[in-house]
Parts: structure tokens; C-alpha cells; sequence
């Protein structure tokens, strides 16, 4: 259990922006990035669009900058959506930079492409998820599922590191948090992530006799 990080943005929307044609940049931030804000603003969650920020390819900056910035956000977000379904060499960057400050990464990707997925990002340990899709609309009631859980866990570890809490206590409501997850479906979710208060409300209500803090 570790203490979480304070961020400006929850998530970091990583996907492919260069080297595409306008119409397919028009299509892929608005069906597919813009839909990714739309679900985390629904959760009551910040989403960091690289698209409408200084970095986008319109704009011309220079590359170090647009390294630092993006790694900059990448690391201190609470969580990564990675939309693979385009290749692009910054979206594996981006997922590694992840990997390297314990972020967790959430895949979105076609189902058709499924098969064509490079083992080495399937493989990346800072992945948590992956949510497939036929059409656009279609994924962003699952995509609530993993960012529920992502963003509870969260709020749990930083509430525990902050109350000092037992292992057995934390052990005990981590494994409320992943009953509640596996055993509803995402339609019956709670609409945003359980929040550090109510993990405080609920470590209350479990009797707790050890003494051993973290």
C-alpha cells in the first residue's frame, strides 16, 4: 500500500495523433478520445487530452518539450486509457513511461484488431485491462468498469496510508472492492469511484484489534 500522488488530471488519454490524415484524426479524437473524457466527466474524473493541449501536432512545439510535458502528465495521472487501435510509437512510450511510475494503463482497442496486437504492450505489467469494442459507442459503459476500480483502489490506499491503518483492516476492504467489482455488471456500478471518506465510513464499521501500523 502506498500513498497516491495528487494530480491535476485523473487520466491520461494516450493515442495515436501523428502521421494520420485529417479526416482520420477528426474520426479518431472525437469517436474515440473525446468519448474517453465523456465517460471519466460522467465519473466525476479529470481526462488530460493531449489533442486539445499545447502538444498537439498542430502546434508545431519542440519535440523535448512535447516529451516533457507528456511525460510530465503521464506519471502524475491516476490512471492511463491507451487506445491501440492505431499504431503509434508514442502510445508504447507512454505506456512504458506509465509502467515506470505505477501507473495503471487500461487498453481500448477494435476487436477486430485484437489479433494484430503487439505481445510486448499486451504484455506490459501496468496493464490492468483491456476493453474491446465493434463501434465506438460501445465502450464506454465497460470502460467505467476498470476506471471504478482504479480510482477506488486508489482512494484506499491513500486514505489508509493517511489513517495508518492495519494490514488486516486494508486487506479486508481491498477485498470488498474487488467483490463489489467482479460481481456487478458495469451497468449497476456506482456512478463515481468510492471515495476516501466513504472507505473511512466503511474501515468503521469493521472491528479491528491489531496493532501492527503501517
Amino acid at each position: 500500500m502506498s500513498k497516491s500522488t495528487e494530480s491535476k488530471w485523473d487520466v491520461y488519454m494516450s493515442g495515436a495523433l501523428s502521421d494520420l490524415t485529417s479526416e482520420k484524426f477528426d474520426w479518431v479524437t472525437k469517436e474515440i478520445y473525446e468519448r474517453v473524457e465523456k465517460v471519466c466527466q460522467s465519473m466525476g474524473l479529470t481526462c488530460y487530452c493531449p489533442h486539445k493541449s499545447p502538444t498537439t501536432p498542430t502546434k508545431g512545439i519542440p519535440h523535448s518539450k512535447v516529451w516533457k510535458t507528456d511525460y510530465e502528465r503521464v506519471v502524475s495521472s491516476g490512471a492511463i486509457v491507451a487506445y491501440i487501435g492505431i499504431p503509434a510509437l508514442g502510445v508504447g512510450a507512454e505506456i512504458e513511461m506509465a509502467r515506470t511510475a505505477n501507473v495503471p494503463v487500461i487498453l481500448l482497442c477494435e476487436t477486430s484488431k485484437q489479433e494484430k496486437l503487439s505481445r510486448l504492450i499486451l504484455g506490459n505489467p501496468a496493464i490492468v485491462d483491456i476493453v474491446l469494442f465493434e463501434n465506438p459507442d460501445e465502450f464506454e459503459e465497460p470502460l467505467k468498469k476498470p476506471l471504478f476500480y482504479v480510482f477506488s483502489k486508489r482512494n484506499l490506499d491513500s486514505i489508509a496510508f493517511e489513517e495508518s491503518w492495519t494490514v488486516p483492516k486494508y486487506r479486508h476492504l481491498e477485498q470488498v472492492l474487488k467483490d463489489t467489482v467482479s460481481g456487478v455488471a458495469h451497468r449497476n456500478l456506482p456512478r463515481k469511484p468510492i471515495s476516501k471518506e466513504e472507505w473511512k465510513n466503511m474501515a468503521k464499521q469493521k472491528p479491528d484489534n491489531q496493532k501492527t501500523l503501517f
